[in-house]
């Protein structure tokens, strides 16, 4: 009730999303408040680039908290020691995989990368991976990377539907054995 309270009384509530639309219909937003809002992608830095690594690479870039995945798709890693995956982010889960990395040829971490460098690690890379398991926001990371000409394999949560489609990725509920059978 409240929420609905303040943004009736706003000019223009944007959406990224179309759940955070449904959502706010269900508070009782009016929906003339409500529009929908994208997120852009700077074309001249995500662009495809003819730079793949010549061993099979799967991408995670993001923040490293649980319910992000990354730890998901390091036990991915695990099972699949002919494909090099590479970790790009900062967060709680950084310890763990670092100790992975250590025992794990295929699993390389790079923590933080800028953000104008990451078109050359999409365009080295095979597929980026987004393991998330909770529903994502309509996330940024998988717009740049299909910018830059990298399919996207990637969970079926929350408004990640909404950002790719069947021509660039693969969407499966997260689980280590779908996101194995994806990759």
């Amino acid at each position: 009730q409240r929420i609905a309270g303040i943004l009736n009384h706003t000019d223009q509530v944007l959406c990224l999303a179309k759940s955070s639309y449904n959502q706010l219909l269900s508070f009782g937003v009016h929906a003339e408040k409500l529009d929908d809002f994208k997120y852009w992608i700077d074309l001249d830095t995500f662009t495809p680039r003819p730079e793949k690594h010549p061993t099979f690479t799967v991408l995670f870039v993001g923040r490293l908290i649980k319910k992000k995945g990354a730890s998901v798709l390091a036990e991915v890693a695990k099972h699949m020691s002919q494909i090099k995956f590479v970790f790009i982010g900062t967060g709680p889960e950084e310890e763990y995989l670092r100790k992975q990395t250590k025992k794990h040829r295929n699993i390389i971490f790079l923590g933080k990368i800028p953000h104008e460098s990451l078109p050359r690690y999409f365009s080295k890379a095979d597929t980026l991976c987004v393991p998330s398991q909770y529903p994502e926001g309509f996330a940024h990371v998988p717009m740049e990377a299909v910018a830059c000409g990298l399919p996207v394999v990637a969970s079926n949560k929350g408004a990640l539907p909404e950002v790719l489609d069947k021509s660039v990725s693969i969407l499966v509920n997260p689980t280590i054995e779908n996101l194995r059978l994806a990759i």
